[in-house]
């Protein structure tokens, strides 16, 4: 799904606003195992591989009060805390899932099942 309560002028000015944003990932090695790689240069280089999946969450509270104020015809500048913005609503700060979001999160369920991802 698309932010659809989003048009492609506010789209673009998030994509330049979170081009902005340093992106930190802390990884810790969960083993000692190496993988040898080829670099194009030395067969014999190692490299510890950790692999990072990415998970949207399913649908939040917050989602579903701004497709329901862009329905009404509300607008608002995104990414300011005026009150004619939905996403800074005091009532859905750490907005909990709607029930279409846990079903989404139910749905995606077997296949992160069938990863077999390693909790070590």
């Amino acid at each position: 799904e698309s932010a659809h309560h989003l048009n492609d002028g506010q789209m673009q000015q998030l994509y330049a606003a979170m081009r902005k944003r340093p992106l930190l990932v802390k990884a810790l090695p969960l083993s000692t195992e190496v993988t040898p790689v080829d670099n194009g240069e030395n067969l014999n280089v190692s490299v510890q591989v950790k692999v990072v999946h990415f998970l949207r969450h399913g649908q939040g509270f917050h989602n579903l009060m701004a497709d329901l104020a862009s329905a009404r015809g509300d607008q608002w500048t995104p990414f300011t805390t005026t009150p004619e913005n939905p996403y800074v609503m005091p009532e859905i700060v750490d907005a909990p899932l709607t029930q279409k979001g846990r079903d989404q999160a139910r749905a995606v369920q077997p296949l992160i099942q069938s990863m077999n991802i390693s909790e070590s």
